[in-house]
């Protein structure tokens, strides 16, 4: 498997260092995928980052968890790690390696994605969204918004809430970071905390804080 054909090496098709960049931001964004890059990296350097042990044969980069703090750095310095006069074969990659691996997942398939898994009824957004239904608001669970999930987002005359489901044991346990928050604030959404205890206390407080928050 070649990427781009600008130059060539004993017949192979060879990729600059740059080719490869457009590349596998091409692929991310068409294949909408998470990297899982270390270290939170920002989207727009992801890929750089992903790519950046390609010189001298990925020189055991993508083995090392986590990727050290140096490398990671200057992963965001694309024109000193990819000089255009470098070319790289991904068919040179080991087999076993995570950029060998990605490049057959987001190509041709061979990776096995694997069988969506199959996790257990959420009873804090059921009830949650069960609620709100009733109170007239129109609902969607687990919302794509920005590459994130937002638990439960809803909407009423108009106007929409993101709701960050927080304490119950299960998919949306976890809390929203500060930055994600503010994040969505820019981009005109906003999100409201429900813990789970203060819902099993005082529901009908929560509900009012919502109708409120719209």
């Amino acid at each position: 498997m070649g990427v781009g054909n600008d130059s060539q090496t004993a017949g192979v098709p060879m990729a600059t260092a740059s080719q490869l960049v457009r590349y596998f931001r091409d692929c991310y964004e068409a294949d909408n995928r998470e990297t899982g890059i270390a270290n939170l990296f920002a989207p727009k350097y992801r890929h750089v980052h992903f790519l950046s042990g390609t010189d001298d044969l990925l020189c055991g980069l993508f083995d090392r968890v986590p990727i050290d703090r140096e490398k990671g750095l200057a992963a965001r310095k694309e024109a000193e790690l990819y000089r255009k006069d470098r070319t790289f074969d991904p068919e040179e990659a080991p087999a076993e390696t995570l950029l060998r691996r990605y490049l057959s997942a987001i190509t041709d398939g061979s990776a096995s994605r694997g069988a969506p898994r199959e996790l257990p009824p959420d009873r804090f957004l059921q009830a949650v969204e069960a609620e709100l239904r009733r109170e007239g608001f129109e609902t969607w669970p687990a919302y794509p918004v920005a590459g994130m999930r937002v638990d439960l987002m809803v909407a009423r005359d108009g106007k929409t809430l993101g709701i960050d489901l927080v304490g119950h044991p299960g998919e949306f346990a976890s809390l929203f970071d500060l930055e994600r928050y503010r994040m969505l604030q820019r981009a005109g959404l906003t999100l409201f905390p429900l813990p789970f205890r203060v819902w099993s206390e005082d529901r009908e407080t929560c509900l009012t804080a919502i109708r409120e928050w719209l």
